[in-house]
């Protein structure tokens, strides 16, 4: 949702790049942040230090918003590929505190203001992270650093995506053709992630 006007630019003359979306119609530039690879990362972060049982936080797919679905699918595809079975997704506080008392070990919040939300219900229930159950972000926001004590997160590259945009622009303007450019995200490891309690 929200690309009518990339719609209606794509019937102009005038050359375009868009940021923050890979859905652009055919001949139009696009820079974004490579979301599936940083959920990816993140995943695999929480995978490589032993958690078996990884719910996503957020609306996801459900949301309609297509980097939120991007992240979701992805950390689904990080778990496939490890041979390991997903959960629903949460995003309610009451759903995610039954789901670690069940044995959930570590949460994907598919943004950093949503792992803020999960880890103040999470700190309501009396759950401790990372000792009880492990939370990532994504986004890396100012701030990040102080939330559940230092988050892990995936850092969004905002500012390099409207570097790559402006050179993207310029390049269309001299006669190249239009192309769409992931830029990489990566992992910015904090205090909120740790081996599982083996309890």
């Amino acid at each position: 949702r929200g690309h009518g006007l990339l719609a209606t630019l794509a019937h102009t003359t005038l050359p375009v790049v868009a940021l923050w979306t890979q859905r652009v119609p055919a001949g139009m530039g696009a820079v974004d942040i490579d979301h599936a690879g940083g959920t990816a990362l993140a995943t695999a972060h929480l995978i490589g230090l032993g958690h078996t049982q990884i719910v996503f936080y957020g609306g996801g797919v459900s949301s309609g918003v297509e980097h939120f679905a991007r992240r979701e699918e992805w950390y689904a595809r990080a778990l496939a590929v490890a041979g390991l079975s997903r959960a629903c997704a949460l995003h309610d506080g009451p759903g995610l505190v039954s789901a670690v008392r069940n044995g959930v070990t570590a949460v994907v919040a598919e943004t950093d203001l949503g792992a803020a939300a999960a880890y103040r219900s999470l700190r309501a229930a009396g759950l401790r992270v990372p000792d009880d159950v492990s939370l990532m972000g994504f986004d890396d926001i100012q701030g990040a650093e102080y939330i559940a004590g230092g988050l892990s997160t995936v850092y969004h590259p905002a500012a390099e995506m409207a570097a790559e945009g402006v050179q993207a622009l310029v390049r269309r303007l001299t006669g190249e053709g239009a192309a769409q450019q992931l830029i990489p995200a990566r992992l910015v490891l904090r205090r909120s992630t740790a081996e599982p309690r083996t309890s």
